[in-house]
Formats: structure tokens, C-alpha cells, sequence
């Protein structure tokens, strides 16, 4: 049997080998804070944008008048007015 020898590997590889690793943990950390920031940024802004109407109720009786917050707006008409020509 023989022995099996074992390789010792230059300092100088090693810790080059180490930067770049490190460098990649560094760009990846900094994606990662980027796109926490960017989500919380705009999970602010969709709620400011919601917040910034004044909608109490929003209630539609089903003959085609919607009523929002107190007041009514008027009927829901989806079809085409046809005027005839005499």
C-alpha cells in the first residue's frame, strides 16, 4: 500500500480564491438589502396611495346604482343608446 501524500496548497491561491468568494457574498448581501428596501418602498407607497382617497363604504344594490361612501352616483348603463332618424 502506499501513502497517500497530501497536497498542500500556496497560501497565495487560497487567499485568492477566498477574495473572490467574499466578493460575491458582499454583491449578493447587497442585492438582497436592495430588493428588502425596494419592497418595503413600495408596499409604503401602494398603501399611501390608498390612504389618500376617503372610501368609508362601497355598496352596489344590484339595479345598476352604485354607491360610494354616502352618496349615489347613478345608473350603470353598458349598451349603446340608438337614436333613430325619422
Amino acid at each position: 500500500m502506499e501513502k497517500k501524500s497530501i497536497v498542500n496548497v500556496p497560501f497565495i491561491a487560497y487567499e485568492k480564491e477566498m477574495s473572490g468568494k467574499n466578493k460575491i457574498i458582499i454583491f449578493m448581501s447587497i442585492t438582497i438589502l436592495i430588493l428588502i428596501i425596494s419592497i418595503v418602498f413600495i408596499c409604503y407607497m401602494f398603501m399611501s396611495f390608498i390612504n389618500s382617497h376617503d372610501y368609508r363604504n362601497y355598496d352596489q344594490n344590484g339595479n345598476g346604482q352604485n354607491n360610494i361612501n354616502e352618496g349615489t352616483q347613478g345608473d350603470a348603463i353598458n349598451e349603446s343608446t340608438i337614436t333613430e332618424n325619422d
